[in-house]
């Protein structure tokens, strides 16, 4: 139990614990044993996935975002939670325009 606490001490894995429900993404980890320049390039993260289900062994069942699930679990150590934008804090450039030209008219 020393090692463990020691363990989950040093190494944090997710800063906040990812739960039923959460967007994550998946890391490929083929990447670790290929040695070609244009491994760099490419994308080491699929997803993203909803997790379904949480198990006590560090294993997480996911789905896709249509509700298929996933055949194997995945570990927790190749996952990581995914960041949603939401839509109302980003303005696109259409709406800038539109609002300069009402501005102008007035």
């Amino acid at each position: 139990m020393k090692n463990k606490h020691y363990f989950d001490k040093t190494h944090r894995l997710h800063p906040k614990p990812i739960e039923v429900g959460d967007w994550v993404l998946i890391y490929d980890s083929t990447f670790d044993s290929q040695y070609d320049a244009r491994k760099k390039l490419t994308q080491r993260w699929f997803g993203p996935y909803i997790v379904s289900k949480v198990n006590n062994n560090g294993t997480y069942a996911l789905c896709e975002l249509n509700g298929v699930a996933l055949k194997a679990l995945i570990a927790g150590k190749r996952i990581k939670l995914f960041k949603k934008r939401d839509n109302d804090e980003y303005i696109l450039d259409e709406d800038i325009e539109e609002d300069d030209n009402n501005e102008a008219d007035s």
